[in-house]
Order: C-alpha cells, then structure tokens, then sequence
C-alpha cells in the first residue's frame, strides 16, 4: 500500500508527462505547494466550472461544507490537489457520464 503522499506524487507526474510542469505550484504565504495547480491553473478551472451548463455544480461545490473551492487555514483548496476525489468526480461526472 502507498501513502497519500506517494499516490499524489504519482498522480502529478503523471499529469507533469502529459500537460508539462507549469500549472503546478499553488502558493500561499511564502510556501508552495507542489501537488496543487497552481492559482492561475486553478481559477482557470474554477472559472470554466462558473460558466454555463457547470455552474450548477460551482454552486453546489461553493455551498458545501467541504470547502472544497476555498482556501483554509494557509491550504490551498482541496479541488486545487491534483489528487482530489471531488475534482475527478467533478469532471468525470459532469456531463452525466455513469
């Protein structure tokens, strides 16, 4: 079995082989976190997802308890990991895929 650590790691060299390294990054205070897009490929995410026929879910997202769409504490919001359940559910599901 592989941490969460080392399953995220795999999860964004994957990505990183595929889109290359220049959307990961996402910095608060000082500190990068390496297994988050970055703030400009985040909110270029967040926009689409604000955006017609997606912002159904936007709202839903943004209401939530989770605080999936939001910074907290000095993190980074959740849906910015590369490795988040909610953003592959999210665009996996988001056409009404089964």
């Amino acid at each position: 079995m592989i941490s969460k650590n080392e399953f995220d790691c795999f999860i964004k060299k994957n990505l990183v082989d595929v889109i290359g390294n220049d959307c990961f990054g996402y910095e608060i205070e000082d500190k990068s976190y390496d297994i988050y897009y970055n703030k400009e490929a985040y909110n270029k995410f967040i926009s689409k997802m604000q955006n017609g026929k997606y912002n159904k879910f936007y709202n839903q997202y943004n209401r939530g308890k989770g605080s999936e769409l939001k910074e907290k504490r000095n993190m980074p919001p959740k849906m910015a990991s590369v490795a988040s359940s909610s953003r592959f559910c999210y665009l996996a599901l988001r056409d009404g895929y089964k």
